[in-house]
């Protein structure tokens, strides 16, 4: 899910967008199938993917995200391995 991605690089959303200035990373963001569950329980408000997903990905730190994140490194793996 998408927004395994968000939980993944939590440290750089934390505080923004309606997330809690006290926002934790989970230990496993895919391994728990954290997603939109994981969103919402930490957002103030409701969950509006249109809105909420352009924010967050405007914000996320890419090299957080593909550290905690196996789903979101392997296409950078492939692509190492394909030159």
């Amino acid at each position: 899910m998408f927004e395994t991605w968000f939980a993944a690089a939590a440290d750089s959303l934390r505080g923004l967008n309606g997330l809690s200035q006290e926002l934790e990373k989970p230990d496993d963001p895919e391994g728990n199938r954290l997603g939109k569950s994981w969103v919402k329980a930490n957002l103030c408000r409701k969950y509006k993917e249109r809105h909420d997903q352009p924010a967050f990905v405007k914000h996320m730190n890419l090299t957080e995200c593909r550290t905690y994140s196996r789903s979101f490194r392997k296409p950078f793996e492939e692509l190492k391995r394909r030159r």
